[in-house]
């Protein structure tokens, strides 16, 4: 069985080499690498994306890139799907998927309340929290959330409430998915809880069946015209 058949695109594998921190997963039938949050908080995006420009193999940014606005949903979804229901999710498979999110990223700030708060989650439950655990990134390529200029770009919150330092639900932005996935920030954003959503490819992209099949005729032809000249 091919490797690649036994990464689950929903559960990532934590690696530690030299001073990176990176998670691997598959999205897609392609496999990726990306750097922890933790790598690139307190970068702002403009410094982050001079080091990736390095053409030094042994900085820490070399060969990553920031991730697409669809390759950082299709990671989110990965972990936990999205209904495009707004309000406090506390179905189990969300609430783990997320979890372990900001567990395999880093999480970005946790606070714990002096009072325990109830709340309504969006099928209508109570639900007691009495904490906050998030994360925060930076992602998107050129031009992809640029609602106020070029010098913006897309920013996610991913935020969990927490009891007794257990998550209990997780947010869900109506249209943008988990937190405030597709909000924008300026490329000089120096907020030091924030990181940047850094991927790069491990494995090649699949070659489409129908290439194969074309290919497959072609060397089919060429068989058939060296028998007939023979």
């Amino acid at each position: 069985m091919k490797y690649w058949k036994l990464v689950s695109a929903a559960t990532a594998l934590v690696l530690s080499s030299g001073v990176n921190a990176s998670i691997v997963n598959t999205l897609n039938g392609v496999e990726y690498e990306w750097l922890e949050l933790t790598e690139t908080q307190g970068l702002s995006r403009e410094q982050v994306e001079s080091q990736i420009a390095s053409s030094n193999e042994g900085d820490v940014l070399y060969g990553y890139q920031y991730a697409s606005r669809s390759l950082f949903q299709s990671l989110l979804n990965s972990y936990a799907s999205w209904d495009g229901i707004e309000g406090l999710h506390i179905q189990p498979s969300i609430v783990s998927g997320l979890t372990t999110f900001i567990s395999d990223f880093g999480e970005g700030a946790s606070h714990q309340y002096g009072s325990t708060f109830i709340t309504t989650a969006n099928d209508g439950s109570s639900v007691e929290y009495d904490g906050y655990s998030l994360t925060r990134g930076i992602f998107g390529d050129a031009d992809e959330c640029n609602y106020y200029g070029p010098e913006w770009r897309c920013y996610s919150t991913i935020n969990l409430s927490t009891l007794n330092g257990v998550s209990v639900g997780a947010y869900q932005n109506d249209l943008s998915g988990w937190g405030d996935t597709f909000a924008t920030v300026p490329t000089d954003y120096t907020n030091t809880e924030a990181g940047s959503y850094l991927v790069r490819q491990l494995s090649p992209v699949p070659v489409p069946a129908a290439v194969w099949l074309f290919g497959s005729g072609l060397i089919g032809l060429v068989g058939l015209a060296r028998r007939k000249k023979a």
